[in-house]
């Protein structure tokens, strides 16, 4: 993004993006802070201008970890899970976890108008529904 917008090519650092990466198993995040933070920081060098940066790591919080996380606060006496987050219908084999030694079967229960941002639409309500169970 700020390759895009040239804010590196501006000489001012607090007009620049930040980045937000989301992995699987943790959640990565860089910005440059409008006051610099005690810990967490780094210093880094572009085209002569010094950025001093906010970058922070965690574990945890990624897609796949909430998604499990999620998965979890769903389970009842039966081995077959409703899950919101899924499209109406979807109940292949390949939506299983397995959790102490069961196995858990996944059916989507989710109402979406448009199932091209089916994908979208099922990694947001995952982590939106994992960050409150999480936190």
């Amino acid at each position: 993004m700020n390759h895009l917008k040239k804010t590196l090519t501006q000489n001012d650092p607090l007009g620049t993006f930040g980045a937000l990466d989301l992995g699987g198993a943790s959640t990565q995040i860089t910005f440059v802070p409008q006051e610099y933070p005690t810990s967490d920081n780094y210093t880094m060098e572009v085209g002569g201008t010094e950025y001093n940066l906010f970058s922070k790591s965690y574990l945890s919080y990624g897609s796949d970890e909430a998604r499990y996380s999620y998965n979890e606060s769903l389970i009842d006496a039966s081995p077959y899970i409703p899950n919101p987050c899924l499209q109406i219908g979807f109940d292949l084999d390949s939506a299983t976890f397995e959790l102490e030694g069961e196995t858990y079967y996944l059916n989507g229960t989710g109402r979406f108008f448009f199932l091209f941002f089916l994908d979208f639409l099922s990694i947001l309500c995952f982590q939106f529904l994992a960050l409150f169970q999480l936190t």
